[in-house]
């Protein structure tokens, strides 16, 4: 330390000092201002950092694809390093900022070493020490079964023909419905017609069908709706007419007058009652009309007609012409067979002579040889007994 007492003995010169002395705050000036242009480059920086944040991930199947996004506060293009960790390692992939904002798009199947399930860590690092990470679920792929398509129900009805009361109105039709399933079928119009439940029968393999046979003896003249219902929902309809039977009797009446003839056929009352069953129709009385058509139709018929002669004189005559020549033939066959059993008693009379004469031969023959080989006589009659 430098006093007063020992300046002397160190040689101090005030004027030198004082020249060090502004030297040194020269110096020291610059340096300040140096330091402060350093702060004011870059204090900002310094005192703002950085913030890197990384969107939430959905979950994905294997093989398809998904966003790494994030948001960054820094400067634009920057450069931000995207890594993926989990039971395989996923393809490091770089992205510029643009905007405040950076996206990397990856690829299950095409950026995994080979795909695999689990949960994967991604982070994300601007290389500045800012980083973020988040997590995202890579899931398996889950096969979807594929829908079959059934064919919509069909039910047809087929076209029928025009029927007359009392006749049965038959329907039918085909569908596509399982065999085993029951149609409804409805018949209404004037009047409402019995329903029948029929079932659903495959005789082969395009289509199935079914058949129902309606009652038409209540009904009355008009037109009917036939309705087909499987109790689903799916129907079909076709129309009917029913006519009534007088016309019909009235027609079938004129044609027995036209061709009237034979024994018993009274054509004035045929006519007559035509007439009156041709009034009843026309006064929509059917069921008189009916009546009288049907006594028109019995009065022109006859009891016997001539054909019905001729074929009931062969019928008594060829029998007759039968039985005669039968007995004529059994008189011959009788006379024929006694001819041929005495001719036959004959043969067997000379047969049986020709054998008798034979055997006394063949006796006398083996007489004579026994007598050749010294048979006694005694014994011969002993060996003919």
């Amino acid at each position: 330390m430098c006093t007063e007492d020992n300046r002397e003995d160190i040689g101090w010169d005030e004027s030198e000092v004082g020249k060090v002395g502004g030297r040194a705050m020269k110096l020291n000036v610059k340096r300040l201002v140096m330091i402060s242009i350093v702060l004011l480059l870059f204090l900002p920086t310094l005192s703002m950092a950085a913030t890197l944040r990384l969107d939430p991930i959905s979950d994905v199947v294997i093989g398809d694809e998904f966003k790494v996004t994030g948001t960054y506060d820094g400067e634009d293009g920057t450069m931000i390093l995207i890594t993926g960790e989990g039971p395989v390692e996923l393809r490091p992939k770089t992205t510029i900022v643009k905007k405040g904002r950076f996206a990397v798009l990856y690829n299950t199947s095409e950026d995994m070493s080979y795909p695999v399930v689990g949960t994967y860590t991604m982070a994300a690092d601007d290389m500045g020490g800012n980083t973020d990470e988040t997590t995202v679920n890579i899931l398996a792929a889950v096969l979807k079964p594929t829908p079959i398509l059934m064919p919509a129900t069909t039910i047809r009805l087929d076209p029928i023909s025009d029927v007359v009361i009392g006749d049965p109105l038959t329907v039918t039709g085909t569908t596509n419905k399982e065999e085993g399933c029951y149609i409804l079928i409805t018949a209404e119009g004037p009047v409402k017609l019995p329903s029948v439940i029929t079932m659903v029968k495959w005789a082969t393999k395009d289509h199935g069908v079914f058949s129902a046979t309606i009652d038409t003896s209540e009904a009355i003249p008009g037109t009917y709706t036939l309705k087909a219902d499987d109790g689903d929902g799916h129907t079909e309809t076709v129309t009917v007419e029913i006519l009534p039977v007088a016309p019909l009797k009235i027609k079938s009446a004129e044609e027995a007058i036209r061709n009237a003839r034979g024994i018993g056929v009274n054509i004035e009352e045929a006519k007559e009652f035509l007439k009156k069953a041709q009034h009843a129709l026309d006064e929509g009385q059917y069921e008189l009309a009916s009546d009288y058509a049907e006594k028109a139709r019995k009065a022109a018929l006859p009891i016997m007609s001539y054909e019905a002669v001729f074929v009931l004189i062969t019928v008594i005559s060829i029998p007759l012409s039968i039985v005669c020549w039968r007995a004529t033939e059994s008189r011959r066959e009788r006379k024929r067979m006694e001819k041929l059993e005495k001719e036959r008693r004959i043969r067997e009379e000379k047969r049986r002579k020709i054998e008798y004469e034979r055997r006394i031969s063949d006796y006398k023959a083996q007489v004579e040889q026994w007598k050749q080989e010294g048979y006694k006589v005694d014994e011969l009659e002993d060996m003919l007994k």
